[in-house]
Parts: structure tokens; C-alpha cells; sequence
């Protein structure tokens, strides 16, 4: 996610979470999650919302027969609008996501995905829940493992307070920065 899209998800999920608590924000993430899908697969609409500039009363309708069509509550009706009018329907899912972090930080759990260009033996996931122990202090971490290819030979552990990455990727990254700057 790009740092634009990252920052309009987290203010949006900020406002979310103070309007609606903890109580109420784990059925406000279904509902976001549910409208991402949505659009994913309703691609014909998402055409048609972002061919042009839509007035607010045009874009409170559209969601309205949205919310109506996936059977949800109407309390994300203005959201939705909202997103619709200014075209930034695609931020559902980060801001589910970002609802998602915040609501496990409310509890004291801190999320860690760890990235590997290859499959980790049980030792090397248990040396790395380690390292991430060691490095950030929190109540709970809750560590997943996933493998993306786009490393070349390396890790990339993301978390809310950390993010650290060591692969040739990174490292041709950094050389092709260091020529760029010489010349």
C-alpha cells in the first residue's frame, strides 16, 4: 500500500473507531470487508463511480442501493458516500485493516508478519518470534509467516512499530541508489 492510501485509511479508521468504540468496531470491519468484496467483484459499478465527477446526492443513492444489496446496516451508508464521491472506494480494506491493528493494539496485541522468499524450518520461525520478542515490548505478538518470492534470498518482518528487512533484494535496491546518487 502506498503512503498516501495508508495515511487516508488510517484517518479514516481513526474517525471509525472514535465514532463507534471498541464494542461495535469488530461488526464495522465485516461490514467494510463485505463492501471490498463488493466492489472486487463488482467491477462494471466501480467503472461507472469512477468515470466521472458524482454529486453528493447521486453518491448517498448509489450507497444506499449498495448497502441495500449487501444486506448491511445503514450506519456506513455516509462513509460509503463519502468514499464514492471523492473516489477512494478501493481504501475499504486498508481501512479494515487498519481498524483491525488498532483494535488488536486496544487489547495489547501487537501483529508481525514476517515476509520469506522461501519456507522456514521451525527453528528459524522460532529464532525470529525471538528477535521480534527481544525488539519491540508488548502484552501479546502474534507472528505469521508468509512467503513472497520478490525478496531474492532474504526476510522482511512488518509490524505496526517495526519494519526491517534484510535481501539482496533490499541490498540492489540500496546500490542502485548509491549509482543514481553519484552521477
Amino acid at each position: 500500500m502506498n503512503a498516501l492510501r495508508e495515511t487516508l485509511a488510517k484517518r479514516y479508521a481513526k474517525t471509525l473507531y472514535k465514532l463507534y468504540g471498541t464494542e461495535q468496531i469488530a461488526a464495522v470491519i465485516k461490514q467494510l470487508e463485505v463492501l471490498a468484496v463488493f466492489f472486487s467483484t463488482h467491477k462494471e459499478q466501480l467503472v461507472a463511480i469512477c468515470s466521472g465527477n458524482i454529486a453528493r446526492p447521486q453518491a448517498q443513492d448509489l450507497a444506499e442501493g449498495i448497502i441495500k444489496k449487501c444486506s448491511l446496516q445503514e450506519r456506513l451508508q455516509y462513509l460509503l458516500a463519502n468514499l464514492i464521491q471523492e473516489h477512494r472506494t478501493q481504501l475499504l480494506a486498508p481501512i479494515a485493516q487498519q481498524l483491525r491493528t488498532m483494535l488488536s493494539k486496544n487489547a495489547g496485541i501487537l501483529n508481525c508478519t514476517v515476509y520469506s522468499s522461501h519456507p522456514l524450518e521451525d527453528e528459524q520461525k522460532k529464532t525470529l518470534e525471538r528477535f521480534i520478542n527481544k525488539e519491540i515490548k508488548a502484552a501479546k505478538i502474534v507472528v505469521t509467516f508468509e512467503q513472497k518470492d520478490e525478496l531474492i534470498s532474504g526476510i522482511r518482518i512488518v509490524c505496526d512499530e517495526l519494519m526491517w528487512e534484510r535481501s539482496i533484494r533490499k541490498t540492489l535496491l540500496h546500490i542502485k541508489q548509491q549509482l543514481l546518487q553519484q552521477v
